[in-house]
């Protein structure tokens, strides 16, 4: 059974917008490499928040379509069972990435 890891939004900001990729080249090989290999996935909630800057970050993010996963009936359902165990999670009525991260990590 392959290992998958679920990325949180700073996951992938702190290394692309705090490490300069001249300088330790292999962070992002490395990141684009678990991309790659379907190793390394996000929920779309990250996407939404990377994209919200416009920088190399983003533009990179959506060159890497395979790190997201699709809205389907079985995130959203195990996001409401996730919200029940993790109260915090949800703020005003509203779901925060936290909760999509757990979501997706159950699937």
């Amino acid at each position: 059974m392959m290992s998958v890891y679920v990325a949180d939004s700073s996951s992938l900001t702190n290394p692309q917008r705090q490490i300069p990729t001249d300088v330790f080249p292999s962070v992002r090989g490395r990141l684009e490499s678990e991309i790659n290999a379907g190793r390394l996935i996000a929920p779309r909630e990250v996407r939404k928040e990377i994209e919200k800057k416009n920088d190399a970050l983003s533009q990179w993010i959506s060159e890497h379509p395979g790190t997201l996963v699709k809205d389907s009936a079985d995130p959203k359902k195990v996001s409401v069972a996730v919200g029940r165990d993790w109260p915090s999670t949800v703020k005003d009525e509203e779901r925060t990435d936290g909760l999509w991260i757990i979501a997706l990590a159950r699937l």
